[in-house]
């Protein structure tokens, strides 16, 4: 029903910008209240979502409302992320980030879909590191921003998600300056305790299991 309604609605109405941002508020309030799995099975709404980030990419607003229905859409079900990664939808949001590198507040929401769709998914996370998204996004938006506190905690949970586990990432991290970049957010917000825990979960994963990381903390 109702999801199905709304990807009909951001197809038919593809040009109008209104009605984009309606669907993208709708999407995003229906996935958080309710647990939809039909991606799992069917590809086509996150397909759509990344169809309308592909068409509307110089639209910052409608970026960062889709980039929330993402958000949504892998936080509502775990068999959603496979789907996501496989119709591009971390390519989208890193071109969404690197061509709105000024706009802070659509760097958070790339940085928690970034997250929320490679978490605990070793296929997402490689997909995203070579997408580019450890340092054309994630790097680049924490040198960008350095005074935003939300969005070093933000862009320092997405480090997390994409190199926990993984050596090809945690080495592509390393190169990025990832670890000089968790580091001089720790040092700028001292005293801010969520953020200093996003930062040291973030260094736990850059350095797990990773001598040259280990040595470059």
């Amino acid at each position: 029903g109702a999801v199905e309604a709304v990807m009909r609605c951001l197809d038919r109405h593809a040009n109008d910008l209104k009605v984009q941002q309606a669907a993208c508020e709708a999407l995003k309030y229906t996935m958080q209240y309710f647990r939809y799995q039909g991606t799992a099975r069917d590809a086509t709404p996150i397909e759509a979502v990344v169809s309308a980030m592909t068409r509307h990419q110089s639209n910052a607003k409608i970026q960062q409302g889709l980039c929330k229905v993402l958000t949504a859409i892998a936080e509502s079900h775990e068999q959603n992320k496979l789907p996501a990664m496989q119709a591009g939808a971390i390519e989208a949001v890193v071109s969404a980030m690197s061509t709105h590198a000024d706009k802070q507040w659509l760097q958070n929401d790339g940085c928690e879909a970034l997250r929320s769709m490679t978490e605990g998914m070793a296929d997402s996370q490689a997909r995203a590191r070579e997408a580019g998204a450890i340092e054309a996004a994630v790097v680049s938006a924490m040198s960008t921003h350095v005074d935003e506190r939300w969005l070093q905690c933000d862009a320092c949970k997405a480090l997390r998600s994409m190199t926990e586990g993984m050596a090809d990432s945690q080495a592509r991290a390393r190169e990025a300056g990832a670890i000089e970049a968790v580091a001089r957010a720790m040092q700028r917000h001292e005293g801010s305790g969520w953020l200093e825990d996003s930062a040291m979960e973030a260094l736990s994963s850059l350095a797990s299991d990773n001598s040259y990381n280990i040595r470059r903390i």
